[in-house]
Parts: structure tokens; C-alpha cells; sequence
């Protein structure tokens, strides 16, 4: 069953957005002219890891005044601090589409421990999966033949995790990564500051919500504050949704929309209404897909 919480507004499946969906939209927008003007993914990542030291030295001083660990996605060097990060086994903070998550080595079983610890979650709570664009979601996933690359491609990058049954073998993920369990959920965040830390990195992120597990999500990085010391660095791109009243508070926070395809048999199974419910439906019944309840 959806939960019951999501209003009606965002639950059709007529193709037209709802009005939080388009406030979404404006913001992926602006995530895209950011990622087209700053940077162009392992490009942006080499011209800053090329940096002489003096640079480096004054960049890695810089910090907001919420946090000493905090570095503003737009600085030159914020790329190459996340990646180095990830390398060496930490957990950071990064803004994706939604909301701020927690991300670490996907195939580092060290650093997916320290990724649980850090949110108090569950080990038996699966996480996702951060990928940096629509064809890479089958080098870790189990795709079958009514999975078009063309639906992915338009799905993706957007505000939806896709669960997939997850490759075993041949694969890059840790098995210590949700263990026990057949299928994954495999993200493209419509956010270009995580796409780009993706394709210079090289590998898969595992991604979780920035707040401690039960505890609301978090759209500004202030928002998880007492968590700042627990990461290696939290990366600042300001708030991702702005509250101009005209929104349900919790629908601001609700997260991507998940919807279940490892089934493998033309249907689509809706996990949580998130927050683009409508778009993702509308893309799935185009491509002949049936939702089971």
C-alpha cells in the first residue's frame, strides 16, 4: 500500500505535473545550468585535482560558519575533497535532488559499516545505490529485455530510485551491502554536484538520507548539524527546496519516489509516493508497463 500521507495532487497518473513536481523541475533546472557552468564531470574533477598546493591549502581552510567539516559545493577543489574522501573509506554529506544524504564507497564493507553507524540506522534497512548516469545502472543490476535503455535514459537522472534485482557476481558492490537482499535500489540524482563526484570517483556510492534514522529529512545542511562531526565533510549546496508556503511541509521532504521493476513481467510496483509520483508513472504506462498494487 502508498502511504496514506501523500496528498491527492501528486498522485495522478495523467502526465501532468503536480505543482510541487514543477517546483521540482525548476530546481533540477538549476542543477543542470550549474553543472553545464561549473564543472563537466571528470574534466572538472582533473583541472581542480591539478590545483597547485598553495590553492588547495587555502580552499581546504575554507568552511561556513554551520560547520568547520563544511566546504560549499562550489568551490573549485569541493570535487576532489569528496572523491579523496570517498577513497579513503569516510563518509561525507552531499545535497542530491531531494534531500541531503549520507554517501560512502559502495564497495568498501568498512565504509558501509561506517555509513549505519553514522545515521544509527538498522543494518537490516537497505540502502541505495548512486550511479553517475542511466547506463551504468547495468553494471549493477540485473536488467531483463523490457527494460529499455530509452526508458532509462528518460527516467534517469531524475527523482526516483528504480529497484533492479542486484548483480552478485561480475559486479563492483561489496556484498556487504545489504546483504540478504535480491534487489537494489539505483539512483541518478538530477543534481550536479553528486554526478560529478560519481564520474570522477568511477565507482558506485551508496546513498542514504542525511538525519538519524527516524528522524525527518533534511533539506539544508544546518538541518542534521549534530551529525557534521560524524562525517569526513559535509558538502554545503544550500537549501535544495525552498518552503514558499505553497507546499505541504512533509511532501518538501518526502524524497524520491521508489518504484519496484525487478519483477521482470511488465509491471511497476510503487514503494513510496515521494515526491515524483506523477512524471515516473506517466513515463512507465508510455512504455506499456502496469502497475501492480
Amino acid at each position: 500500500m502508498r502511504a496514506s500521507s501523500t496528498p491527492q495532487s501528486c498522485c495522478g497518473s495523467s502526465g501532468r505535473l503536480s505543482s510541487f513536481e514543477k517546483q521540482q523541475q525548476k530546481q533540477r533546472h538549476r542543477h543542470r545550468h550549474r553543472r553545464h557552468h561549473q564543472s563537466k564531470g571528470r574534466g572538472g574533477f582533473l583541472a581542480a585535482e591539478h590545483q597547485n598546493q598553495s590553492t588547495k591549502t587555502t580552499t581546504s581552510a575554507t568552511s561556513s560558519s554551520s560547520s568547520s567539516k563544511t566546504t560549499k559545493t562550489s568551490e573549485k577543489s569541493a570535487i576532489e575533497f569528496a572523491v579523496q574522501a570517498l577513497k579513503r573509506g569516510s563518509v561525507i554529506a552531499v545535497p542530491t535532488d531531494t534531500l541531503y544524504g549520507f554517501a560512502c564507497d559502495a564497495s568498501n564493507a568498512e565504509a558501509i559499516e561506517n555509513l549505519y553507524a553514522v545515521k544509527g540506522r538498522e543494518k537490516t534497512k537497505p540502502v541505495a545505490v548512486c550511479v553517475s548516469r542511466a547506463e551504468e545502472v547495468k553494471k549493477i543490476c540485473e536488467l531483463d529485455g523490457k527494460i529499455e535503455e530509452s526508458l532509462l535514459r528518460k527516467l534517469l537522472p531524475g527523482a526516483v530510485t528504480l529497484l533492479f534485482k542486484r548483480k552478485w557476481t561480475e559486479t563492483t558492490l561489496s556484498k556487504s551491502l545489504n546483504p540478504n537482499v535480491d534487489n537494489v535500489g539505483v539512483r541518478v540524482p538530477d543534481c550536479a554536484f553528486i554526478l560529478d563526484v560519481c564520474d570522477a570517483f568511477d565507482g558506485a556510492i551508496a546513498l542514504t538520507s542525511a538525519n538519524t534514522s527516524g528522524k525527518p529529512s533534511c533539506v539544508d545542511v544546518n538541518e542534521f548539524r549534530e551529525l557534521h562531526e560524524k562525517c569526513e565533510r559535509v558538502f554545503d549546496g544550500g537549501k535544495i527546496i525552498e518552503d514558499d508556503g505553497s507546499t505541504d511541509s512533509a511532501l518538501l521532504r518526502a524524497g524520491s519516489t521508489i518504484v519496484d521493476l525487478s519483477k521482470g513481467d511488465g509491471t511497476f510496483h510503487v514503494v513510496r509516493d515521494g515526491c515524483a509520483l506523477t512524471n515516473t508513472t506517466s513515463v512507465l504506462l508510455e512504455y506499456g508497463f502496469i502497475e501492480s498494487k
